[in-house]
């Protein structure tokens, strides 16, 4: 699912509530008396902190990275640049005791050495672009080889290590490259080689504590690492600080802002392109703009809605503010009654359709339905959509059928359930809507429906592949948009199930599709 920041769900609740995410790993410490002395072993979620045994805790397993993407290197215009290889911004940290840093400046990049340093500025829930290069001549092993890290509010650890080829499994994999120190191993290893640049994009949000200093919210980091998500929005249970071979600090109340930090272990690690945005101002700056209003229709057979109504819609809403009404109906009927009402369109900007009503007959209604889109209301059709209002539905010679000729495309049967590897259309690469979504990217289960015929006005996006020697052979569109007279519609026939739709690049692919259809 990158997912990243969760912000709460502004609802008008017909039917269901906004779902939460995540969960709190279990702790649980011991205290054994070894060598006349006391020490702590730490459990999280029934895994040793620093566990070597990779039966009880397997490395994670090596991927190729992906290709660098400068883009993502340059900062948006509401990011505050920390380092861009130049002296005047090597003015913006400082060693931690605030005296000047003894970090260096070479070839633009920012090189560790005598003692960790810290930014001037300081931040709470942020998001972090960096990139930084182990050295070259990766000597040594384990902990000891290429060994830094990035604290954010100055105590909260994301491993800078060398972990790549022999040194993959040389250390704990909850301290190798990518780990947040302690606490949990990143899903992949995406190292790349000593000497090599690599990036880590960072979504964090700080931990509240109360009064007597109770944390009452852990903090949660989203971490992608050389293009692989690798904590995906997973909840820190508690400070990442060495305290022992086998235990890790606990939470410890603090402000509620913090410098961004950078490790000296006295290994020649540099760094480059800093940047951090201040989700807190994000938050208040995005406030102010119009939150769109929308309505998600939802409802009928063979799917998981009441589930996936609450991940769509606070996955949409966290990308475009969007108020939300929420029809979830399983009686086809009672569905009818609701879009048959006189001005049901009206008070929203977009519409979401996320049903299966295959048995609807009455073609009036069904364009009536179509009308309020063709006259310039934009909408998303996902999935089963795609076999409503059609089924039942005789054909007039010449004609294309109202609901399939609003999604620009039309349907019959589905392929197996497997996961689908998604292909872009070259040409369509730049298209706003996929600008997020990995060419190749494999859904973590699927169901495609088999496309009959994609009709004029439709752009196709992307083509699913049901596998290897399964029916049909042939890639099947997937995500395409369509001009429906004045009005502009997305469909997917992408997200049967849960796994899929949860994703970071379902939601971003969502997300883009609201922009699209609103002309932002």
């Amino acid at each position: 699912m990158i997912n990243l920041p969760r912000f709460s769900c502004i609802l008008t609740i017909l039917a269901g509530s906004c779902h939460l995410f995540g969960g709190s790993p279990e702790v649980r410490t011991e205290v054994r008396e070894q060598g006349g002395k006391k020490v702590t072993y730490m459990y999280i979620d029934g895994i040793k902190v620093h566990e070597t045994d990779p039966s009880k805790q397997p490395f994670p397993p090596v991927v190729e990275p992906k290709p660098y993407d400068a883009g993502k290197a340059k900062a948006p215009d509401n990011a505050v640049v920390l380092f861009d290889g130049t002296q005047a911004s090597l003015n913006n940290w400082s060693a931690m005791n605030g005296k000047p840093t003894k970090w260096k400046l070479v070839d633009g990049a920012l090189v560790s050495n005598k003692g960790n340093i810290r930014t001037k500025q300081e931040f709470g829930s942020c998001k972090v672009y960096l990139e930084f290069a182990t050295p070259k001549s990766g000597k040594g092993t384990g902990q000891g080889s290429g060994n830094s890290g990035v604290f954010l509010m100055g105590r909260y650890e994301i491993q800078v290590l060398n972990s790549f080829g022999a040194n993959a499994n040389s250390t704990y994999p909850d301290g190798q490259c990518g780990a947040l120190y302690g606490r949990a191993k990143p899903m992949v290893n995406a190292s790349r080689a000593p000497g090599e640049w690599q990036s880590y994009e960072i979504d964090f949000t700080r931990p509240l504590f109360d009064k007597d200093g109770k944390v009452t919210r852990n903090a949660k980091f989203t971490v992608v690492h050389n293009g692989h998500l690798i904590h995906d929005n997973l909840e820190l249970s508690g400070g990442t600080g060495w305290a022992g071979p086998h235990a890790v600090t606990p939470y410890r109340s603090h402000a509620d802002k913090g410098p961004l930090s950078l490790q000296d272990h006295s290994n020649p690690v540099r760094y480059r392109n800093i940047w951090v945005i201040d989700k807190e101002k994000e938050s208040a700056t995005s406030s102010t703009k119009k939150v769109l209003k929308a309505l998600f229709f939802t409802g009928g057979c063979c799917h998981d809605y009441g589930q996936q109504k609450n991940i769509i819609i606070e996955g949409i809403h966290e990308r475009v503010p969007t108020q939300w009404e929420v029809f979830h109906e399983m009686d086809e009927k009672k569905s009818k009654a609701f879009l048959n009402r006189k001005g049901w369109a009206d008070p929203f900007d977009y519409v979401v359709y996320d049903h299966c009503y295959a048995s609807e007959k009455d073609v009036q209604f069904i364009e009536s339905v179509t009308a309020v889109h063709e006259a310039g209301k934009p909408a998303l059709a996902l999935h089963c959509a795609m076999h409503s209002y059609h089924w039942n539905v005789p054909a007039k010679e010449g004609e294309i059928k109202a609901w399939p000729k609003m999604l620009g495309a039309s349907s019959k049967g589905h392929g197996p359930r497997i996961p689908v590897t998604v292909s872009i259309v070259p040409e369509n690469a730049k298209h706003p809507v996929i600008k997020d979504l990995p060419d190749g990217w494999r859904t973590p289960e699927g169901e495609l429906y088999n496309v009959q015929e994609i009709y004029p006005g439709t752009t196709v996006l992307a083509y699913g592949d049901n596998g290897k020697d399964k029916k049909p052979f042939e890639p099947q569109a997937c995500i395409w948009v369509n001009q429906h007279g004045k009005g502009r519609v997305f469909a997917t026939t992408l997200g049967h199930h849960n796994s899929t739709v949860s994703t970071k690049e379902y939601l971003d692919l969502l997300g883009n599709a609201v922009k699209w259809v609103m002309g932002q």
